[in-house]
Order: structure tokens, then sequence, then C-alpha cells
């Protein structure tokens, strides 16, 4: 016997999810990752990438909930013994959403320039073991603004 359950819903008007989960509080996850987000706690060791054209990034990952899915995403990194901000990227993209509450961006590059601490080496060799801070700043486009950071140990 063939289903029309299917074709039901669709007849029946069903709209789209909302696009912000009206009963979550708006929170941010910080995270790295490539595939999927790996949440970052403080102190944790992050992967100094280098990249095919020759640079180096670090990848962020990270989590939204209760914010609409269309965002502006600031990532920035500071190398925290020199106090030197070492990468400053931004991101106009939509979340995936993970589950009805939570959108997610895997994967965005922090773009590595540590030339003002040290311009004659490689940011690898520049930055492995130190600590640096990840400031993440969202604004939806409904003009919610949330902001975490973390710091962490880059290898």
């Amino acid at each position: 016997m063939r289903s029309y359950l299917p074709l039901a819903l669709l007849l029946s008007g069903c709209t789209a999810p909302p696009d912000r989960c009206a009963d979550a509080a708006p929170s941010l996850r910080l995270g790295t990752g490539d595939v999927a987000l790996e949440p970052l706690d403080p102190g944790a060791t992050v992967d100094l990438v280098h990249g095919p054209q020759g640079g180096w990034h670090l990848l962020v990952s990270v989590g939204a909930t209760g914010t609409a899915d269309a965002v502006h995403l600031g990532l920035q990194l500071t190398e925290l013994a020199s106090q030197q901000l070492v990468a400053d990227s931004a991101y106009d993209l939509l979340l995936v959403r993970d589950t009805a509450c939570e959108g997610l961006a895997i994967g965005l590059f922090a773009y590595l320039d540590t030339s003002a601490i040290d311009p004659d080496r490689a940011a690898d060799e520049v930055l492995s073991g130190a600590e640096l801070r990840l400031d993440v700043a969202l604004r939806d486009a409904d003009g919610l603004v949330l902001s975490d950071s973390v710091t962490v140990v880059a290898r």
C-alpha cells in the first residue's frame, strides 16, 4: 500500500521552520574542526594548519543557538604574550541547522599574520606553544549580537 503522507504534507501548506528558535536563550559554542564542531575548553591545544598556498591558519567552528540563520561572524586571535592581533577574519554566511535551535558554521579559516611579532619567521615558528585568545562576535540578520572568547594553546 502506498503512503500519501509526503504528498498530504506538501499540499497542506506546511511552512518552513522559523528562522529563530523562540524558546532558546541565545548563546555561542566555540570550537575547531573541519567536519564537525569540536568544542574548545580553556587551555585546549589547537593545530596550526599550513595551507596549500604557503600561509598558516587555524580552523574555527561556531555553534549558535537562538539566532537567525543569516549571520556576520568576526574571528580574532590575539597572541597573549605580546598582546598582538594575529588573525582578523570576517564571514557573512548562513548557519547550517544542526538541531531545531542550533546552527553551525564549520571549518572557518582564521588566517594568521605574525609579521608584527617576528617578520623573519613563519607563523608556525612564532606561535607554536603560544597562548592565543580566540574572540568570536556574531551579529544576526535581526540585529542580535553575541560574543564569546576562549584561550587556547597553538601547536
